[in-house]
């Protein structure tokens, strides 16, 4: 039917018609060719266009080329064809949208769409490169190629993502390994947001361990607060490795009180004998008594009953404050009393973030 129609009726092979996207609320107005590259027996169409003149260009009203369609569906054919016959592999949408970031799902189109000239590194209007995608599909091989071809891994989309931050959002078990990474490669040049993914990696680990069907192990939790409270008592910080001053000292401090208190809610949880409960008090009792403070001069009973220690975004990631742990610090000798620098001893501050009316306050 279509050859009859392109060798006895002289159409238009550029004219456009209304196409609708089921995926969006906008239809777009599309050329022949490029409605053809989804149909199933769309190959031979393609040519019979093409030997008739069609411009294998020709875009969609939103700029999307019939080789950036094919490639999104991974049809290696039809995009073989596409680009041996003159298709503009840089070509992009009105999005600045490549068909090398529409092939992320197929390594092997990927290396060749690369292997004819794709720009590894444009990025679109909102900054998303080709391995930005990827590492949002969780494509690794994808990933692989593309860093080995030049793909920038310090590229930042127009909301500060690097490709290796949207790993790191997007991954489970590889979540964890890529904050710890990134607070890595922050440690010399912003501490503060190096602790901040050190604190982002340990408390998705809290998560992935509670959601294991093999339960933390007693061991685990003692051993991990045990090197916490000797790195506090040494004074053991990032200063080893790089100078820091003293708003970003103070902030890596509270980390690691954070850390022990959020062991310490954990113990909750936790089997274990009488003497290793016991063991695991003494630790407790023995960080009590090094009084470590935190940023404000806070002590460890203010940060025990501020509800945001654990929080990540708007979602606690476990629940603060928690009667447990000030339990457990007063028993181990934690001194009421003490007022941070706004004033505030523990009690005044756990009313602070109370849901008390005034009168009842």
């Amino acid at each position: 039917m279509v050859k009859y129609f392109l060798d006895e009726c002289d159409p238009d092979v550029e004219q456009k018609g209304l196409f609708k996207i089921h995926s969006s609320e906008n239809d777009i107005e599309a050329p022949p060719l490029w409605c053809t590259t989804g149909l199933e027996n769309g190959f031979d169409i393609i040519k019979l266009l093409i030997e008739h003149g069609t411009d294998i260009n020709w875009p969609t009203s939103a700029q999307s080329a019939p080789l950036i369609s094919a490639s999104g569906l991974l049809n290696i054919p039809i995009v073989e064809f596409l680009v041996e016959h003159g298709a503009d592999i840089r070509k992009i949408t009105e999005r600045g949208y490549s068909c090398l970031m529409a092939t992320i799902a197929s390594t092997e189109l990927c290396a060749y769409l690369i292997s004819k000239g794709a720009s590894v590194n444009i990025s679109s209007i909102d900054g998303y490169t080709a391995l930005h995608y990827a590492a949002h599909a969780i494509k690794l091989e994808t990933v692989i190629l593309l860093c080995r071809n030049g793909g920038s891994m310090t590229a930042k989309t127009n909301y500060q993502e690097t490709p290796l931050k949207i790993a790191a959002i997007r991954g489970m078990e590889e979540k964890c390994d890529a904050f710890d990474l990134l607070g890595c490669s922050l440690v010399d040049d912003d501490v503060t947001q190096c602790v901040l993914m050190w604190e982002t990696a340990l408390t998705l680990r809290f998560v992935v361990a509670n959601s294991m069907t093999d339960p933390v192990q007693m061991t685990d939790v003692f051993d991990v607060f045990k090197l916490i409270v000797s790195q506090i008592d040494g004074g053991k910080s990032v200063r080893t490795i790089h100078p820091i001053g003293i708003i970003e000292q103070a902030n890596f401090q509270c980390f690691k009180k954070k850390l022990t208190l959020h062991l310490i809610r954990l113990f909750q949880f936790l089997g274990g004998s009488v003497n290793d409960r016991l063991d695991f008090l003494e630790q407790v009792k023995y960080l009590v008594q090094l009084d470590p403070r935190g940023i404000n001069n806070q002590t460890l009973l203010h940060l025990a009953v501020d509800p945001n220690i654990s929080k990540e975004g708007d979602i606690s990631l476990m629940k603060f404050p928690s009667v447990y742990v000030v339990d457990i610090l007063l028993v181990c000798g934690a001194n009421t009393n003490i007022r941070n620098d706004d004033g505030y001893d523990p009690l005044r501050n756990s009313i602070k973030f109370s849901d008390l009316p005034p009168e009842k306050v």
